[in-house]
């Protein structure tokens, strides 16, 4: 039995007291519930073999998910991840350790500071590691200046390592 979807199709042959089924979108299997016009995009960090929708492969290509803007005190939250955050002048954002917020090894954050000096501070139990190795404990701040960047990465059960930054002098970036 098949069941025909609103734009499926069906190409036929008589084959005696059975019809064989040659093509159409119905000879594939779940044609039917791949003509649906919405799908139900898997959690941000669903590993499973469930079909992805292209929503859920566009937060996973290493675009942005979206920009958060915030001042005063700001805690990462599982929302966040993926996202750029741009800091306001004084602004401490703390971060969290990585499985507290159900991420996965790799998963990444983008901080701005828009203002003058921005602050980063990991939350309890987890440890900001630098660029250059320097583990910056729970209990004091990371210091970012006005318009520099640090992108983080969620790499093992309480660290955010930093991959990358533009705190170098522009002559040292392209030497």
């Amino acid at each position: 039995t098949r069941v025909l979807g609103v734009k499926d199709s069906l190409v036929v042959e008589e084959g005696g007291a059975i019809w064989n089924v040659l093509g159409g979108s119905v000879a594939l299997q779940g044609s039917a519930t791949q003509s649906s016009a919405t799908f139900t995009t898997q959690a941000q960090f669903d590993n499973s073999t469930k079909i992805a929708t292209t929503a859920f492969v566009q937060r996973s290509a290493g675009s942005y998910r979206g920009v958060e803007g915030t001042s005063g005190g700001f805690t990462l939250t599982n929302s966040d991840i993926g996202r750029a955050i741009y800091l306001a002048s004084g602004a401490t954002l703390t971060l969290p350790t990585p499985p507290s917020l159900g991420c996965t090894y790799g998963s990444a954050i983008t901080v701005w500071a828009m203002g003058s000096i921005c602050y980063l501070t990991p939350g309890t139990g987890a440890t900001i590691q630098g660029v250059d190795g320097t583990n910056i404990p729970a209990g004091t701040h990371y210091s970012i200046g006005k318009g520099q960047f640090r992108e983080f990465v969620a790499f093992n059960s309480g660290i955010w390592q930093e991959v990358a930054n533009n705190q170098l002098p522009l002559n040292q970036l392209w030497s």
